[in-house]
């Protein structure tokens, strides 16, 4: 589970869709790096994946400051007012 602060930047996010490889099957994922305070007016790096997202929206605005962030683990982050989005489905117990 990651940990987040109320306030993040996003600094990258990368998407790749569902597509084959070498004959074998590769599902959709998302990678998502943000900026966060670290204390001590300092700022680290969080990087999180989002195997088989089922939505990815983002607006300049994500990347230029601070928002706030919702986060439901594993599901749904979310900064700002719709500055940037990533969803996908609850994680399937018994998908390997």
């Amino acid at each position: 589970m990651v940990d987040l602060p109320a306030q993040a930047q996003l600094t990258l996010a990368a998407y790749t869709a569902a597509h084959t490889q070498y004959g074998a099957a590769r599902d959709a994922s998302a990678v998502v790096n943000l900026a966060v305070p670290d204390g001590d007016d300092t700022w680290g790096l969080r990087a999180m994946e989002f195997p088989r997202p089922t939505r990815l929206s983002l607006r300049t605005a994500a990347l230029t400051a601070p928002h706030a962030v919702s986060y439901t683990a594993d599901v749904l982050l979310s900064l700002g007012n719709d500055a940037f989005t990533v969803t996908r489905r609850e994680p399937d117990a018994h998908r390997h």
